[in-house]
């Protein structure tokens, strides 16, 4: 634990950095050798004096496991070689691990080289970071489930207009973990991302449950004309601010809770060609709705769906209505 300093010759042949090799030590800055091509688990987790970890430009590695850098200190990331930052990794390398910065709580910065191939980002990754922007790689199909959870800084997110997302996993932006009962007073609720609006790529078919939750500040949410989105999942924006929002016309489900608690809410549209089919239970409880017309494919509006919707005063059914339950 008293280890503070580790140095490698510069003809060092070092392969791999084992499991938890340095964890729990004292080491502040550390040069990984450029032939390490992997990092095992941990390798330097709970490092709590570790800010800086340099990768040569000319670096084989390949593989970063998982949480081999949590709950450090380091306070930028580098995706790219001839960065002058604080940790550089190759653009060769196309895949972080889960839990890779997770709790790193000086994390601001994040810098992913143009043409780097990441295909993922994993499970709670970033959670916990101090991250104020991102964007995503043009290359990722799947953020994964808390990939930014608890990033209370997070303001700007951006997709290139070329993304290729297909999944926005569960919890991925949320603050908070979703309880539906009210809390104890005295109970430590944190404080909310920072995120103020998104576009949410077009190529999206599922946001999964909670993805937004407790995003407080959350006013703007676009959807691009030709979005192919078909879920929007349990929660997926509960307890967020739109004042509109307007449903991708290919969406088959919205699920329970997914704009509860969304109190500014006024007016949600459909467009003509909407093909949803259900309104699941709680899905716009306590809105400010004060009117919807529900498409004529929708078949089911589970119980409570506008449950507390005080201002709702009209709920309009097209004569072709196919709606079977309510």
């Amino acid at each position: 634990s008293k280890l503070a300093t580790v140095t490698f010759p510069s003809n060092s042949v070092l392969e791999t950095i084992g499991t938890s090799a340095f964890r729990y030590t004292a080491l502040a800055a550390i040069t990984v050798p450029s032939t390490v091509y992997v990092i095992k688990d941990n390798a330097f987790s709970s490092c709590s004096k570790l800010a800086t970890v340099t990768f040569p430009s000319n670096s084989a590695l390949e593989t970063i496991s998982s949480s081999a850098f949590d709950h450090t200190v380091i306070s930028q990331c580098l995706m790219a070689p001839d960065i002058n930052g604080v940790v550089e990794i190759s653009s060769d390398t196309t895949a972080l691990p889960p839990l890779a910065f997770y709790n790193c709580y000086r994390l601001r910065s994040v810098s992913i080289a143009a043409g780097n191939q990441m295909k993922s980002i994993p499970a709670y990754a970033f959670a916990g970071s101090y991250l104020a922007a991102i964007t995503v790689p043009s290359t990722v199909t799947l953020i994964d489930q808390g990939a930014f959870f608890g990033c209370f800084y997070l303001k700007t997110l951006t997709f290139p207009s070329n993304s290729v997302l297909e999944t926005i996993g569960s919890y991925a932006f949320a603050s908070y973990v979703y309880t539906i009962d009210k809390l104890k007073p005295g109970t430590y609720v944190p404080p909310s991302l920072k995120l103020e609006a998104i576009t949410v790529p077009s190529t999206v078919k599922l946001i999964d449950r909670f993805a937004f939750y407790r995003c407080l500040r959350l006013a703007t949410v676009t959807f691009p004309s030709d979005s192919v989105l078909e879920t929007i999942g349990i929660g997926a924006f509960s307890s967020t601010i739109p004042l509109a929002i307007t449903v991708p016309s290919t969406v088959k489900l919205i699920d329970q809770y997914a704009f509860e608690f969304c109190g500014r809410l006024a007016t949600v549209t459909f467009p003509s060609n909407s093909v949803l089919e259900s309104i699941s239970n709680r899905a716009f409880s306590s809105t400010g709705l004060t009117a919807i017309t529900i498409p004529p494919t929708v078949k089911s509006i589970s119980s409570l769906a506008f449950y507390s919707c005080s201002k709702l005063a009209t709920v309009t059914f097209p004569s072709n209505s196919v709606l079977e339950t309510i």
